[in-house]
């Protein structure tokens, strides 16, 4: 192979990556808010412009669990080496405020209650906290996560809204299980292996990960009936459009000037369509708000 020859695929091969990596406006509106470990992100699924909202970066803490406070708020959680704290940011009034200690926060709208995994002595638990209360009631302990080497590890899995008083969660022994905001009340709901991911309203479903394994599927919870999805989802930043009737999330790819990177996917449940929405992004959390 001549040097002539290589020289040409190497430029090939960069002009590739480069134009391959320029986005376009989406079909999409709304927005996709995430977080890349240090900072969080809002990016307009149109125009596919992001812009910064917090900034960690350099300061020592892991950013994630970003999800919905209501029209104008978020919350999210800020770990380090001293433990974690779940925050409000404001986009009106641009701060931050501590609103509880631990992570991985979830806001039950109408009854003003944030769910929430908290780490002692015991292990790690699932909490509900009043907002303005510093009081916890134990809901669930977590399930145990058994790592390739063979060991187990707590893990604290995605809190799924199936509606407006009730969520999903997978706990200890890998038990699916329900917690009604109205009554307080926690009870299985008779599935396991299922690391539930989002709520598919029109469906009727739940989307999950399977446990140890790298596949995706839907679950009907009323009848049992599992469905088979064309590729794996993950259960880190994905999220679910009831507008669309799609599932947002990343796709990792070979990139010849980065090694892997990630790519921002929509899946478009009623044409069984995949649409790149964004190159080269990484995200830990995030959620879609159309």
């Amino acid at each position: 192979m001549s040097l002539k020859y290589k020289l040409k695929t190497i430029v090939f091969f960069v002009l590739f990556s480069f134009f391959s990596g320029c986005d376009r406006s989406s079909e999409f509106q709304g927005v996709f808010v995430y977080s890349d470990g240090g900072s969080i992100n809002v990016l307009n699924l149109n125009s596919i412009e992001s812009s910064v909202k917090v900034d960690f970066k350099g300061g020592g803490y892991n950013i994630s669990d970003v999800t919905s406070f209501g029209d104008n708020s978020i919350l999210y959680s800020a770990c380090s080496k001293y433990g974690c704290d779940s925050y409000e940011y404001s986009f009106i009034k641009k701060r931050s405020r501590v609103v509880a200690s631990g992570f991985r926060p979830f806001y039950m709208r109408n009854h003003k209650e944030i769910l929430i995994y908290d780490s002692g002595s015991s292990g790690t638990t699932l909490y509900a906290q009043s907002l303005g209360d510093s009081k916890k009631r134990k809901i669930a302990e977590v399930m145990g996560l058994k790592l390739p080497n063979g060991s187990i590890v707590d893990y604290a899995g995605p809190i799924v809204k199936i509606s407006d008083n009730l969520v999903t969660f997978i706990t200890k022994g890998n038990e699916l299980k329900a917690y009604n905001s109205t009554t307080r009340e926690v009870f299985g709901l008779g599935f396991n292996d299922c690391i539930p991911v989002a709520w598919l309203a029109k469906a009727n479903s739940l989307l999950c990960s399977k446990v140890n394994s790298r596949v995706s599927f839907l679950l009907d919870v009323e009848t049992g009936l599992k469905i088979g999805l064309p590729f794996y989802f993950g259960f880190n930043s994905v999220s679910y459009s009831k507008k669309y009737n799609a599932i947002i999330y990343q796709k990792p790819r070979f990139s010849f000037l980065y090694g892997e990177v990630s790519d921002l996917y929509a899946y478009m449940l009623d044409e069984g369509r995949e649409v790149k929405i964004k190159n080269k992004i990484f995200s830990v959390s995030g959620y879609w708000q159309d």
